[in-house]
């Protein structure tokens, strides 16, 4: 992995961090529709997660 790809990559952990915090604040949940979900498990899966 080059340089460019691990500050991508903390960019979108910080993004995730910070809109799962705004979530928790707003007492919202976050609704994804079908497609949203199946790409969500589709790239998921392809890095070992369940």
């Amino acid at each position: 992995m080059n340089r460019k790809q691990q500050k991508v990559i903390e960019y979108l952990l910080e993004e995730n961090r910070i809109l799962k915090q705004q979530f928790e604040l707003t007492g919202k949940e976050l609704c994804l529709d079908n497609h949203q979900r199946r790409n969500l498990v589709k790239r998921g899966k392809t890095i070992g997660w369940a």
